[in-house]
């Protein structure tokens, strides 16, 4: 009965330092799980302020897209109206060169109808 008594001593010293060694590493383990989960966190932050960061970017380049589009238009208004303008330019010019050459074929005629006088 004493040996007995030993051996259940003995069994119940042993359970206890498996009891403790179990607790021990459930304790590590829930470190470990809070130190994972505290870093998911930060990860969940930052994934969060970088898709601001990109919904920023995104309305941005979308402002900046709108601004070109509409700097376009006016550049292609301003080449329309230069290129009218030109066109017209170069219209006056003929016209005010055959009105030229028209009043220097009259002198001419004027000037043989005075010789032949």
């Amino acid at each position: 009965s004493q040996v007995a008594q030993r051996q259940q001593h003995k069994l119940v010293v042993t359970w206890r330092i498996e009891v403790e060694e179990i607790g021990q590493r459930l304790a590590r383990q829930n470190d470990e799980l809070a130190e994972h989960t505290k870093e998911l966190k930060a990860r969940a932050e930052t994934i969060t302020d970088l898709k601001a960061q990109l919904s920023q970017a995104e309305s941005d380049v979308k402002k900046t897209m709108n601004q070109l589009q509409q700097m376009n238009r006016k550049v292609n208004e301003y080449l329309d109206k230069y290129t009218r303008q030109t066109a017209y330019i170069k219209q006056q010019e003929a016209v005010w060169k055959a009105a030229e050459a028209q009043r220097m074929l009259t002198q001419m005629d004027d000037d043989s109808d005075q010789e032949a006088a």
